[in-house]
């Protein structure tokens, strides 16, 4: 346990050891691998978007639109899901 100094009103913590520091909860765990994957397909869709709006582009500038849309806002769509899902909670 971490020893605690007073100064002037100010708590002063000691840092705390590797053990300590590597221990996590589940429920951090879980939004830490939640956020991961997120991000993933976040980057995983922006990477690979201009290259897909170019290719539907040929076809139909109009449906390139809407698909490009759709998939960036998709990913405040997420997060909006998610922050719902953990009100609840």
């Amino acid at each position: 346990m971490p020893t605690v100094a007073r100064s002037a009103g100010w708590r002063i913590s000691a840092p705390k050891s590797a053990a300590e520091d590597m221990s996590m909860k589940p429920e951090t765990k879980s939004q830490m691998i939640a956020a991961a994957l997120i991000m993933i397909g976040a980057v995983a869709v922006i990477y690979f978007l201009p290259s897909l709006v170019l290719w539907i582009g040929q076809y139909s500038p109009a449906l390139a639109f809407v698909v490009g849309a759709i998939l960036l806002l998709g990913f405040f769509w997420i997060f909006w899901l998610r922050a719902r899902y953990q009100r609840r909670r």
